[in-house]
């Protein structure tokens, strides 16, 4: 079984291959199409989902089944939902979030590889080229984004970004050494995730940084202590910290590695105003 673009290759390799190769679309669900799933389970298992966890499943899933089937599962896991019941229970964000943390523990080994050659920074720079990249592929289209189109994307956050690091990185995230999540469309000059299954899981992942405070900052206390490699590095002993990606780090007195970040002692009028997570 070949993908689209796939196909288009073995022909334009060899021609003789034209008469051999059939190319069959098999289009992803709609958003309407994915929100049938999701209500025939609440219907089966007597559970009633708010809007915004609908929603949420509905854009994370991406157009796959497959997906759209976990998180599912782990949102019943996460309320403890194990059969039909006998009265109708009602599931929040809050299951929700558990279970995409859920789907982001799960997610196999392959597709974690794939991200963690992707974001992995070989030497400090001024741009995070490759997560800049990954986050603009998915606010395109499904089908991909060109060239041009990718860089105003980054642009919109990141004004200075220069064409020629998105040239650089777009070639290398194509490649084994980074993962392969991206492809090209050689016809249509369109970037897109080489797998649709990599822009489910990226979906979830950024909207995990986000919500987590990935590049912001909280009040934290001793009991909130966070070790999570995947998201972030260490932090907290009651004072306000910076979060950071995996591959920074900070010094609380805790740790034998350089500060980085903003820290604010407990009690000032800048820790009053923080956002206890």
């Amino acid at each position: 079984m070949l993908t689209r673009s796939a196909a288009r290759e073995v022909v334009h390799y060899d021609p003789e291959m034209r008469n051999r190769v059939a190319e069959i679309l098999v289009p992803l669900m709609t958003p309407a199409e994915i929100r049938s799933i999701i209500e025939k389970g609440e219907s089966l298992l007597n559970v009633a989902l708010a809007s915004a966890v609908k929603d949420g499943i509905v854009r994370y899933s991406n157009g796959l089944a497959s997906v759209c089937h976990h998180i599912c599962l782990n949102l019943a896991f996460a309320a403890e939902v194990r059969e039909t019941l006998p009265e109708t229970h009602h599931l929040s964000t809050v299951e929700l979030e558990r279970a995409i943390e859920m789907y982001l523990e799960e997610a196999s080994d392959t597709v974690k590889r794939a991200f963690d050659l992707a974001f992995h920074r070989k030497r400090g720079g001024k741009f995070d080229n490759c997560r800049l990249i990954i986050r603009a592929l998915l606010d395109a289209p499904e089908e991909g984004a060109t060239h041009a189109i990718l860089l105003d994307l980054i642009k919109t956050s990141e004004p200075q970004y220069p064409a020629g690091n998105l040239s650089t990185y777009l070639k290398q995230l194509q490649s084994e050494t980074r993962g392969a999540i991206v492809r090209l469309d050689p016809t249509s000059g369109a970037y897109s995730f080489s797998d649709p299954l990599y822009r489910a899981f990226a979906a979830v992942l950024f909207r995990e940084q986000e919500t987590t405070g990935w590049g912001h900052t909280y009040a934290l206390s001793w009991a909130d202590y966070v070790a999570d490699i995947s998201v972030m590095t260490a932090v907290s002993q009651n004072v306000l910290i910076h979060y950071f990606p995996a591959s920074a780090t900070i010094n609380l007195g805790l740790l034998n590695t350089p500060a980085k970040g903003n820290i604010i002692v407990p009690g000032t009028p800048e820790w009053n105003k923080t956002p206890r997570r």
